[in-house]
């Protein structure tokens, strides 16, 4: 305020109070509003991953992080009926968790994210519609993998679960109909009359007695799982100490034992059982697929190789499903706990060949050879 004689500016407690506050307001217009907009942070990304999965889910898609998942990093699952099997009758409300495998599915997934809100869309986007390089979703899924690794690595001895039931309708065990499992033994009055008496000596005809029953016990360790695995409805995890391999050795090629245990592969997939071939456990790379799978199968194996097999330290860990370390190609190596059963089929056979093996691979494996 100036002084109307002197010209000179003096001050006093109202006026600078009265300045301060006209300073101190702050007169909005739309245009500040809209560059206020653009200012926004943007939401973070485990936001927007969190919120697909959410709204995925309300869809009845389940979308889960796995290193060989198809989509990028990803498993997509919904629950639907089982593959229809003659002889096999599943009740209505049993719906296995199953990985979306039709244009179908794909179209109700992107027709599901018109309904999200666009920074959710544009994010998951490439997961209904794939191009080509680095997206957001990819590197986030890269960096929850290392991490998932990484927890791993701290709780190594949690309990386990892989969605497997070997007691669907509770008759076994008394725990509930188990609706949405992952992996599955049908349930024997699921199966029509005429099949509920057939066994195993009347599939596997061409094997002895002896040799049947023991492919019945490593048979129903696929169908149990490993130990430590907690199956849909029970209250502890399973604790076995079944640990063996099956080594189907036959003196003459033509038997059939390729074609019955190629039939029993397929057979145990519809079921949700996955299956893998490999070449040899002393493979640097690529074991994990095979260790993780519920079957990891050899066939046509010749006697160098067969010995070789029975020979490596791999083999023992894997059959006795101890912590066994992996590595892929451009990764760093971590430790898994396998879960797979060994079947190793072979035309070549000397009864003497087993006796320098490590004598605890002699108990592990039952060795068939006398296919008949």
């Amino acid at each position: 305020m100036t002084d109307k004689f002197s010209g000179k500016a003096f001050t006093d407690p109202q006026s600078d109070s009265i300045r301060r506050t006209a300073k101190a307001r702050r007169f909005s217009t739309k245009k500040d509003e809209a560059g206020d907009d653009k200012k926004k942070a943007p939401t973070n990304l485990s936001e927007l991953y969190n919120k697909g999965v959410e709204h995925l889910r309300t869809f009845n898609f389940y979308v889960e992080l796995c290193e060989t998942g198809d989509h990028i990093k990803h498993r997509i699952l919904k629950p639907a009926p089982p593959t229809q099997i003659s002889g096999i009758n599943y009740p209505a409300s049993f719906q296995p968790l199953q990985d979306v495998s039709t244009l179908e599915d794909f179209q109700r997934i992107e027709r599901a994210f018109e309904s999200a809100e666009t920074e959710v869309r544009d994010f998951w986007t490439p997961l209904f519609r794939p191009k080509g390089g680095d997206t957001d979703l990819s590197n986030f899924a890269v960096r929850l993998l290392s991490m998932k690794r990484i927890q791993q690595n701290i709780s190594i001895h949690e309990t386990l679960d892989y969605g497997h039931t070997f007691d669907p309708d509770g008759s076994i065990c008394g725990y509930g109909f188990v609706r949405n499992p992952r992996v599955w033994v049908p349930a024997k009055e699921w199966f029509d009359k005429k099949l509920q008496s057939v066994t195993l000596k009347d599939v596997f005809t061409i094997f002895p007695e002896a040799e049947v029953e023991m492919l019945k016990m490593i048979l129903g360790r696929v169908g149990v799982g490993r130990s430590n695995h907690l199956p849909p409805n029970f209250p502890k995890p399973i604790d076995h100490t079944a640990r063996m391999a099956a080594v189907i050795v036959g003196k003459d090629a033509g038997l059939g034992k390729s074609t019955i245990f190629n039939g029993l592969t397929a057979a145990l997939s519809k079921c949700g059982f996955s299956t893998h071939t490999f070449k040899s456990t002393e493979d640097r790379f690529g074991l994990k697929a095979a260790a993780l799978a519920n079957i990891a199968y050899k066939d046509d194996t010749a006697m160098k190789s067969l010995k070789q097999f029975l020979a490596a330290e791999e083999t023992k860990i894997l059959i006795t499903n101890g912590l066994f370390q992996t590595e892929e190609k451009f990764q760093n190596a971590e430790q898994i706990w396998p879960q797979c059963v060994l079947l190793v089929n072979s035309n070549d056979w000397d009864a003497h060949f087993a006796y320098d093996l490590d004598p605890g691979i002699d108990m592990l494996v039952p060795l068939s050879g006398n296919v008949q």
